[in-house]
């Protein structure tokens, strides 16, 4: 039978979680309850679930590598751009101060909103990119990740304070490579899949 936490420990044999913080922020959080009934028996495979008009709740292999990556700190604000199902947000605020999800389709604000309901350090709007922030008065964080494809991260260089740390797929020709930007400029991370980052 599988179980979440089996599904953890598959993770860290293989070495896509590397860190005993972002270990226990997988074993708090129940992939199950982000995955449409539909799919529940593939809710502890390391394979993309779909949700809806082609957006996926994300491998969890693919989950751990971008929380590596963005090593967050206990007092750190963070944003996921695209934030779907809210899955990996909700991993990201287990290690963070706050944890803003934007999401441009509707219905998947609402159903991750009905699912996260009580994690106080949680806020999901609706939107894209940084607007709904700025009209918030969120100006500047300390991580930055887009679980969707984008073309550039100059955007989010401006949106992170000094020192902060952005992960994007971000498009290379007919390829998507995990790119990650910090202080000391970026770093590749492979080919990656995500759908494309859609603006309002």
């Amino acid at each position: 039978m599988d179980s979440n936490n089996k599904m953890v420990d598959k993770l860290t044999e293989k070495g896509y979680i590397e860190t005993d913080q972002v270990e226990k922020a997988f074993r708090d959080i129940d992939r199950a309850k982000f995955t449409p009934e539909t799919y529940s028996k593939w809710a502890y495979k390391d394979r993309p679930i779909p949700l809806m008009e082609g957006a996926t709740l994300s491998a969890p292999s693919m989950v751990a590598i971008n929380t590596e990556l963005l090593n967050v700190g206990e007092d750190d604000v963070v944003v996921e751009i695209g934030s779907g199902s809210g899955y990996q947000l909700t991993i990201l605020s287990e290690l963070c101060r706050k944890a803003y999800g934007v999401e441009i389709i509707p219905e998947l604000v609402e159903k991750s909103r009905e699912i996260l309901e009580g994690v106080e350090n949680i806020e999901i709007m609706h939107g894209s990119g940084f607007q709904p922030l700025e009209k918030k008065g969120v100006e500047r964080v300390d991580r930055i990740l887009y679980s969707c494809a984008i073309n550039s991260l100059d955007e989010a260089e401006n949106f992170l304070k000094s020192g902060g740390v952005a992960v994007a797929p971000v498009n290379s020709d007919s390829n998507q490579i995990l790119t990650k930007l910090d202080s000391k400029g970026k770093t590749f991370h492979g080919p990656v899949r995500f759908i494309p980052y859609i603006d309002e």
